[in-house]
C-alpha cells in the first residue's frame, strides 16, 4: 500500500516539474504588456502610500501589488522577476488541486486532475503573466477546499473554518471577482444548513464569514471610494455566443481557432459540462457524502459563472474569461471526477488522455506564440545608440493614435533608460512642424507602431534632419500583429 502511495507521489512530483517547465520557459523573453506595466508601475512607486494611491484611484484590490509584488521587486525589476510570483502561486494552486482531489476522490483522480490543470492553457497563460490572476486561482481553490472540509467534518472542528475565513478574505483582497465565488458558495451552504438542520455548523459558518468581513473591513472605505469613482468600462457586453465560446478556452486557452473548429471545441466542452450536470441531477437524490460534495463544487462553478455573466450584462461589462481563470480548478476537478465515475475504463482513460493531449498542444502555443513583444529590444537599441552627453528628443508618431503606441510609451516611462529633452506624441502631418519647433541641438528618436502595411518610411520635408538609423521590430499579441519602427533623425551638418 505504501509503495503505491509513494508511486503516486512521485508521479505527482513529475507533473509538478512539467508544470514548472512550461510556466517558466523563457519567462522573461517578452516585454511587459500594458496591464503588466500598470501592476509593475504601482508596485514600484517610491513610497507605499504612492502604491496605495494608484490602486485606490483605479478599481483594483491591493493584495497582489502591495503585499507580494512590491517587496518581491526589490530583488530585480526585469520581466522575469515581475512574473515569477505568478509561477509560484500557480504551483501552489496545482498542489492544492492534488490535495483536494486526494481528499475528495482518490489519488488516481488527483493525478489526472493535477496533470490536466498544471498543463491547462488558461492556467499557464496567467501563470506567466505578471498580474494577480494566478494568486486569485490559488486563494480561491484554497478557501473552497477548507469550506469543503467543514462540510465533510459536519462543522465539528474550528480549524477549517478559520482557514476558510482567511483565504476567503484574501480572495476579495486579490480581486473583487472573488466575491462572486463566495456568493455562489453561500447559496449552497444555506441550502445545506436548511436541509441538514445542522445549526452548530450554521453558527460556525456565520462566525467565519464575520471574521472574513472583519479582515476585509480596513479596505471597505477605499472600496466604496472606488465604486463612487469607477471609470466607464471600455469592455463590450459579452454576447451569448462569446459566452459559449469561452468554455472552449478551457482547452485552447487564448489560441484562436477557425470559426467552425472554435465552435466544435466549445460545444464539446459544453457537452462534457452537460454530462456533469446530468450526474449532478442523479447524485442530488443520493445522500452519500461524496455526492453532496460533488454537488457543492458544481453549484460553486455553474452559479458563479452565471452570476458573472449576468453582472456583466446588467451592471458593468467584465472580462468573464479572467474570472473564469479563478474557478477553472473547480471545473477540472468536476470533469475528471465525473469521467472517473464511468464504468468503461477505456472510455474514461481515452477521454482524459485526449483532454490532456489537447491541453499540451495548446499549452505549447500559449508558452511560445501568444505574445512576442520587442519593446525591450527596441529600448536597448535606443540606449546603445544614444550619446551620453548629448540630449535627444523622443517622439511617438501615430497616424491616428493606437493601443500599441500608447503601450510602448508606458514601457518607456517604466524603464526610461535615456533622459529625453522632449517626449510627446504627434499624429498625421504634424511631424515636420514638431521637428521645426523643437529648437534642440540633439537628435530625435521617432517611434511608429501600427499594422505592418501602415508603417512607412519617414518622409521629411525639413532639410534640418537626416535619417541616421532605421529598424523594424515585430510585436504580436493574441490575434494582433504589429510592426514597431524606430528611426533616429540626426541634425544635418
Amino acid at each position: 500500500m505504501h509503495s503505491i502511495e509513494n508511486k503516486y507521489r512521485w508521479v505527482a512530483l513529475i507533473i509538478l516539474l512539467c508544470g514548472v517547465f512550461f510556466m517558466s520557459w523563457e519567462l522573461g523573453r517578452d516585454s511587459l504588456w500594458q496591464n503588466e506595466i500598470v501592476s509593475f508601475s504601482r508596485a514600484t512607486e517610491p513610497t507605499l502610500h504612492g502604491t496605495y494611491t494608484e490602486i485606490a484611484n483605479d478599481d483594483s484590490a491591493p493584495l497582489y501589488e502591495i503585499v507580494f509584488l512590491r517587496p518581491w521587486l526589490l530583488l530585480g525589476t526585469q520581466e522575469f522577476w515581475t512574473r515569477i510570483p505568478s509561477v509560484f502561486f500557480s504551483l501552489l494552486a496545482v498542489a492544492v488541486v492534488y490535495r483536494f482531489c486526494t481528499d475528495f476522490a482518490s489519488q488516481k483522480v488527483a493525478l489526472y486532475a493535477t496533470a490536466i490543470y498544471a498543463l491547462n492553457p488558461i492556467q499557464l497563460y496567467y501563470a506567466r503573466e505578471g498580474r494577480m490572476y494566478a494568486l486569485l486561482a490559488f486563494v480561491t481553490i484554497t478557501w473552497i477546499y477548507f469550506l469543503y472540509r467543514t462540510i465533510k467534518t459536519e462543522g465539528k472542528s474550528w480549524r477549517p473554518f478559520i482557514w476558510y475565513a482567511v483565504f476567503a478574505a484574501a480572495s476579495v483582497y486579490t480581486h473583487y471577482y472573488g466575491g462572486i465565488t463566495l456568493i455562489s458558495a453561500s447559496l449552497f451552504i444555506v441550502a445545506y444548513i436548511l436541509k441538514t438542520k445542522n445549526f452548530d455548523y450554521a453558527k460556525r459558518w456565520v462566525l467565519a464569514n464575520l471574521g472574513a468581513a472583519l479582515l476585509f473591513a480596513p479596505w471597505v472605505p477605499t472600496f466604496l471610494f472606488q465604486l463612487r469613482n469607477d471609470p466607464i468600462s471600455s469592455l463590450v457586453d459579452p454576447s451569448f455566443a462569446t459566452f459559449g465560446k469561452m468554455f472552449g478556452r478551457v482547452l485552447t486557452g487564448y489560441y484562436y481557432l477557425p470559426g467552425w473548429l472554435d465552435w466544435f471545441v466549445s460545444l464539446s466542452v459544453i457537452g462534457l459540462i452537460v454530462f456533469g450536470l446530468l450526474l449532478i441531477w442523479w447524485q442530488a437524490n443520493n445522500v452519500s457524502e461524496r455526492s453532496r460534495l460533488y454537488l457543492f463544487l458544481s453549484v460553486i462553478f455553474f452559479t458563479s459563472i452565471a452570476i458573472a455573466f449576468v453582472l456583466s450584462k446588467l451592471i458593468t461589462p467584465m472580462f468573464v474569461i479572467r474570472y473564469f481563470s479563478g474557478v477553472i480548478p473547480v471545473l477540472i476537478i468536476l470533469l475528471v471526477y465525473a469521467l472517473s465515475r464511468l464504468k468503461i475504463n477505456l472510455l474514461v482513460h481515452g477521454s482524459l488522455l485526449l483532454f490532456a493531449v489537447g491541453s499540451i498542444v495548446f499549452a505549447q502555443s500559449t508558452v511560445t506564440t501568444i505574445w512576442r513583444k520587442d519593446y525591450k529590444t527596441a529600448f536597448e537599441v535606443i540606449e546603445q545608440h544614444s550619446v551620453a552627453d548629448k540630449a535627444d528628443s523622443l517622439l511617438f508618431f501615430s497616424p491616428g493614435g493606437n493601443f500599441w503606441l500608447d503601450e510602448f510609451n508606458h514601457y518607456y516611462h517604466l524603464h526610461h533608460p535615456v533622459t529625453f529633452m522632449t517626449n510627446q506624441t504627434v499624429s498625421g502631418t504634424d511631424l515636420d512642424q514638431v521637428l521645426a519647433d523643437l529648437n534642440e541641438d540633439g537628435g530625435v528618436w521617432v517611434v511608429q507602431a501600427d499594422q505592418a502595411h501602415l508603417v512607412t518610411d519617414l518622409q521629411l520635408a525639413s532639410a534640418e534632419y537626416e535619417i541616421a538609423y532605421d529598424q523594424n521590430f515585430f510585436s504580436k499579441f493574441f490575434l494582433h500583429s504589429r510592426t514597431l519602427k524606430i528611426s533616429y533623425l540626426e541634425p544635418s551638418g
